[in-house]
């Protein structure tokens, strides 16, 4: 007799990263949320080009003080965006805006960071 695996192609999980940009909106406003959604939008690597996140499923979006990274990922494989990649692109723009020596990129959580300032 035969044995057929079901369901051998695999689902997709989802796979969703936030930074929180609470403490810079709320009180100087010195970073924009949708400017910074547009920084990850537009520095993303996929598979080490720059500019496929659609191809691959991956979202950009800034929702209030915060922006999340998200999109589905192979069953079996990982997601084509890295938490610490996140935290990588977070830093380099923060750079780009001339406050990350004031700043700290901390994790909050399993998929969760939180930009907080230095006192």
């Amino acid at each position: 007799t035969r044995v057929t695996m079901a369901g051998k192609g695999g689902k997709k999980t989802e796979f969703r990263y936030t930074v929180d940009l609470t403490q810079l909106t709320a009180d100087e406003k010195v970073v924009d949320p949708a400017e910074f959604a547009d920084y990850l939008s537009a520095r993303i690597k996929i598979n080490g080009k720059v500019g496929g996140i659609e191809a691959a499923g991956v979202a950009v979006a800034s929702t209030g003080s915060s922006v999340s990274v998200g999109g589905s990922k192979p069953a079996t494989g990982s997601a084509p965006v890295s938490k610490r990649y996140i935290k990588y692109l977070t830093k380099k723009f923060l750079q780009k805006e001339q406050v990350r020596e004031h700043v700290r990129v901390i994790a909050d959580g399993k998929n969760d960071y939180v930009v907080k300032t230095i006192e």
